[in-house]
């Protein structure tokens, strides 16, 4: 069934129907919301991550106040340090864990 002329608009050689239009006036329309509440969302993220940063300096820095330090604990002692630096300086090969019983 054709359109009537008055539901249709021409452009140029091509005639194009406002239903046409306004599907892709629609569709334009959603793309932007999307967008808009992609932008929207990463500016929450951001807001997030940001407010993560502050609380944890904010923690590390009152147990730094405790007396509390970070990081993975020492191996050695300060003797086994001094032993392992004097066999590495001389080129000594280590005692073996069953000699030294």
């Amino acid at each position: 069934m054709p359109l009537s002329y008055s539901s249709r608009m021409l452009l140029g050689y091509a005639s194009v129907s406002t239903d046409d239009q306004n599907l892709a006036c629609s569709a334009m329309r959603h793309q932007q919301r999307w967008q808009a509440g992609i932008h929207m969302f990463g500016a929450r993220a951001e807001f997030e991550r940001t407010l993560i940063r502050e609380r944890t300096r904010a923690g590390l820095a009152a147990a730094r106040a405790r007396g509390r330090k970070g990081g993975r604990p020492k191996l050695l002692d300060v003797d086994q340090r001094a032993l392992a630096l004097r066999l590495y300086q001389e080129r000594q090969p280590p005692p073996s864990p069953t000699s030294a019983g």
